[in-house]
């Protein structure tokens, strides 16, 4: 071998160990690796505000969400919260808790050491406590030497506002990695959190469906219209000559335990004289069903028919008792024989001393 192919060999080995050199050097900037949301519960919220400025409700029943990830010196995590969406009528504000901490006080949440080291830190971003809006809420997390973040936050709704309207509240968080440098975000990613406001009892009550059959009424009255104020069957006698407007009104009330009007079908059956049918409407009959609204008119006509129209009203929840009409025919058909009621009539003017009975058919 020649000397000179010898220090061409040398070279080269010398250039490849400077090349490796320049790969291994390691990165002065920090890693942040296993950022993740876990442990996402829904949480619940009163209707009532509390006393205070800033209060909110009982932590234990906040929407719940833990951020881990490996934090290299000076790396950060930045947490925000924004409103996806509310039911109709409801307020945006909601807030964050710091569950990590003994306590969920103003204080205790705005600043976190983790253990003696004072490794990390979190800091919100603005020094207004807990009642801010959601487009300015947010958490900042620092580390100061590498450390692993495993924590926990509660996400409230703000309740110095006032009564909250019943739903669900929808927020996203949004998580966003930074190195030390601040630059350009590492990583970002999203998780939805929720919190649902319960109907009050009477609201929940209210919202029921079924007809209570202890709470419905179906009372008769006569005249064209219902005689407000009626809890009772009035005494209907009609003439039997065919008849285009009501004569007598039946209101048939359908309310379900929390005594709320409750719309359920009608079916209503008259046997023997008369018809019926929806109060006002065209079109009348032996048997209608109608669909009842809460509250619905059923008038009664006359059809010609000289008798006793006895009338049977149900919905798919309840019987109610039958009603009686009866139609007389304007004209007597018979007479009695007069008798005489006062044999002895006396002076002056007297009155009921004959008598005589007319009777239709």
């Amino acid at each position: 071998m020649s000397t000179k192919t010898t220090f061409k060999r040398i070279a080269l080995v010398a250039v490849a160990a400077l090349g490796l050199g320049v790969l291994s050097v390691a990165p002065s900037q920090a890693t942040i690796s296993g950022l993740a949301i876990s442990g996402v519960t829904a949480g619940t919220a009163g209707n009532s505000s509390e006393t205070g400025t800033y209060a909110y409700t009982d932590s234990t029943t906040a929407a719940k969400f833990t951020l881990s990830a490996y934090l290299g010196i000076s790396d950060s995590l930045t947490v925000t919260m924004v409103t996806k969406s509310v039911p109709v009528g409801g307020t945006t504000t909601a807030m964050f808790m710091n569950f990590d901490s003994s306590t969920p006080t103003n204080t205790a949440y705005l600043v976190y050491t983790n253990g003696t080291t004072n490794a990390l830190s979190i800091q919100r971003s603005t020094s207004t406590p807990q009642g801010v809006s959601d487009t300015a809420t947010a958490v900042t997390i620092g580390a100061k030497t590498a450390t692993n973040i495993n924590h926990t936050f509660g996400v409230q709704l703000e309740s110095s506002t006032g009564s909250r309207v019943a739903g669900t509240y929808t927020f996203t968080v949004v998580v966003t990695a930074k190195d030390l440098t601040g630059s350009a975000p590492l990583q970002q990613i999203t998780q939805d959190v929720s919190i649902v406001v319960p109907s009050t009892t009477a609201a929940t009550a209210a919202a029921v469906t079924t007809v209570d059959p202890s709470k419905s009424t179906a009372y008769m009255s006569l005249g064209a219209s219902f005689v407000s104020g009626t809890t009772t069957d009035s005494s209907v006698a009609l003439v039997s000559t065919a008849a285009s407007a009501d004569q007598a009104i039946i209101r048939v009330v359908t309310k379900n335990v929390s005594g709320t009007a409750v719309a359920e079908s009608i079916t209503a059956t008259i046997t023997g004289a008369g018809t019926i049918g929806l109060a006002g409407g065209t079109t009348y009959g032996k048997s209608i069903t109608v669909a009842g609204t809460g509250s619905t008119d059923l008038g009664i006509r006359a059809d010609g028919t000289a008798g006793v129209g006895s009338i049977v009203i149900k919905t798919s929840t309840v019987t109610f008792a039958a009603k009686s009409v009866n139609f007389f025919e304007k004209a007597a058909k018979s007479f009695s024989a007069p008798s005489v009621a006062r044999p002895v009539i006396g002076l002056g003017t007297v009155s009921d001393v004959v008598r005589v009975t007319a009777t239709d058919s």
